[in-house]
């Protein structure tokens, strides 16, 4: 997506963090975040998958909502993913006063409900700890606009599929996303479970320089 198209915080952000040369995968993807269309990003590591997710995300939620639901979800597949992605988000969002909150299996439950019911605009968290925060109450969904899964293989084979479809029951309209290095049959049977004719897209791109500076995959 060409960078005039980004709102001028973001844009200065893009520039900063040197990530004016986008990839295929970013140019496709975070154009795709943006139409709000159900989609299946698949390229190989260092192709610029977290930073399409954070940009997009960021691109298109653009201000703080007054209301403390969040309106993005990113799910990732433990502590470790979880602190590089926010790291992401903070590096492209800091000129933005969008909110964003972790949580994960290794955190303490009754702090990271705490955190949010202060409000947050995106979650990025664990899918295990995303659905135990859903049924205790501590995570309100009614305004999600969208739902990232990155590394969706891993995540699905570590049988975390039916946490996720109990995600996505209580939400009547939402945009959902996978990431991958690979489209998997395991992948594609869990996309017929929640998402909506989902453009699948792949590239075959090598390593490029990353905002997140050897944190992205």
């Amino acid at each position: 997506m060409s960078l005039k198209k980004y709102n001028e915080i973001l844009q200065t952000a893009i520039i900063d963090a040197g990530f004016e040369n986008q990839t295929e995968f970013q140019k496709i993807s975070i154009s795709k975040i943006k139409e709000g269309k159900d989609f299946i990003g698949i390229g190989p590591k260092g192709c610029g998958k977290s930073t399409s997710i954070a940009t997009g995300v960021l691109q298109r939620l653009e201000k703080q909502s007054e209301d403390d639901a969040p309106r993005a979800v990113i799910i990732v597949t433990d502590k470790v993913k979880t602190l590089e992605m926010e790291a992401v988000f903070a590096k492209l969002g800091r000129r933005m006063d969008l909110i964003t909150e972790i949580i994960h299996d290794k955190g303490h439950k009754v702090q990271q409900r705490n955190a949010l019911y202060t409000g947050a605009d995106i979650v990025i968290g664990t899918a295990k700890r995303l659905y135990e925060m859903y049924i205790y109450n501590g995570l309100n969904l009614a305004k999600v606009k969208m739902i990232i899964i990155d590394d969706a293989e891993a995540i699905l084979k570590a049988g975390l599929q039916t946490e996720i479809l109990r995600l996505t029951e209580s939400i009547k309209k939402c945009q959902y996303i996978m990431i991958n290095d690979q489209f998997t049959e395991r992948m594609k049977k869990a996309s017929e479970l929640f998402m909506t004719f989902p453009i699948v897209f792949e590239v075959e791109e090598q390593i490029v320089k990353d905002v997140s500076e050897n944190i992205e995959e």
